[in-house]
């Protein structure tokens, strides 16, 4: 494999931004051996595919004393659906989970928005409910804003979070309403949430992965709160933040094929893994 995945690597002309990439899959460095046991060779056919790159976007916040949101879109050719996703953690794996998530959409035609919900200065000392509801605000305007813009305005929304970047997505998705058709939480804290998922209409997947203990219970908890469409996957073998060789490629595939199904046209998406 991985000499195959090398050459399409040299066939494809990844510069030395993308090879560091996928190499952070598996914490190795630069001119090292690639991760590639860890994404394999669908990580390098993913990323090397430049027909279109993420743009930076600043949202404005003008209703809320904090600091404007940052973030980057990606828009492909006639989207039929766009996905925010809710970044908050500052670690590297759980950006690279939001990175590669959203190269996965945008093969899909699903344009995506990753999100930096927290401010520079996000500590704040009245503890993290306050701090919880900070962010969902700043979710919930950006969403707005995009329902304004002439580009984004005629797309479906759905959500995707890890950890507190799920929480927000569902209080926000409570608050919205039918403006927010699907959301996804992938080593999500629901629990954060627990007191509004009730409200929440869209249709609801909850993805943990089957050596993650504490988090098969938090979210079988939150599962049994919501009363719209919903389905808890269990990715095999993976722990919390799907570190485990081909656990982040099978994230991908359960993510998009239920954003395809929850926000766009495509007719009789299935679903390959073991679910409730």
């Amino acid at each position: 494999m991985r000499k195959k995945a090398e050459k399409i690597c040299a066939n494809g002309n990844l510069n030395r931004h993308q090879w560091l990439i996928l190499d952070s899959f598996g914490n190795r460095k630069p001119g090292t051996n690639p991760a590639l046991r860890f994404v394999g060779v669908k990580a390098i056919m993913l990323h090397s595919e430049k027909k279109t790159r993420p743009e930076p976007i600043v949202i404005p916040l003008q209703t809320l004393h904090t600091e404007d949101l940052q973030g980057s879109i990606l828009l492909p050719e006639r989207p039929e659906a766009m996905v925010i996703l809710a970044q908050v953690n500052s670690s590297r794996r759980q950006k690279l989970i939001n990175l590669w998530v959203s190269a996965t959409l945008n093969r899909k035609g699903i344009a995506t928005l990753v999100l930096d919900l927290l401010p520079r200065n996000g500590t704040n000392s009245n503890g993290r409910r306050v701090q919880l509801e900070l962010l969902t605000q700043r979710l919930e305007l950006a969403t707005r804003w995009l329902l304004r813009q002439p580009t984004t305005q005629s797309l479906t929304i759905g959500y995707f979070g890890t950890s507190i970047g799920a929480a927000a997505a569902f209080k926000a998705a409570a608050a919205l309403g039918s403006r927010i058709q699907a959301v996804v939480s992938a080593g999500g804290r629901p629990d954060l949430a627990y007191n509004v998922l009730s409200k929440v209409s869209a249709a609801t997947l909850f993805i943990v992965g089957e050596r993650d203990h504490l988090g098969i219970d938090l979210n079988n908890e939150a599962f049994a709160e919501i009363t719209s469409e919903k389905r808890l996957t269990i990715i095999p073998e993976a722990t919390h933040l799907f570190i485990e060789p081909g656990a982040l490629i099978q994230v991908g595939d359960v993510v998009s094929a239920w954003f395809k199904r929850y926000l766009t046209t495509s007719p009789n998406i299935s679903f390959q893994y073991p679910a409730k």
